[in-house]
């Protein structure tokens, strides 16, 4: 998640994607999620990431899709997403 969220946290840096924006903001309520679960054992750490995470990474992995056909292959934000559609 790291390698994706840097494409967006550099064309939310320079203000040329409101794709990325709202990029950042799921990817961060991710990270919220796993500053909060470290240091748990595993299995309360799992319960919490199926419970909390996950609805979060289906709902930005749905909305990648959708934001895919909006964006030209050559430009900055098809370039960022690429990596995270394959």
């Amino acid at each position: 998640m790291a390698h994706a969220r840097r494409y967006f946290v550099e064309l939310e840096k320079v203000g040329k994607s409101v794709i990325a924006a709202t990029a950042v903001e799921f990817i961060g309520q991710s990270y919220g999620i796993e500053r909060e679960v470290k240091g748990m054992t595993p299995e309360p750490r799992l319960q919490m990431r199926q419970e909390r995470a996950r609805p979060i990474t289906l709902a930005l992995h749905t909305w990648l899709i959708a934001q895919r056909s909006r964006v030209v292959d050559g430009g900055a934000t098809g370039t960022a997403l690429a990596p995270v559609l394959g």
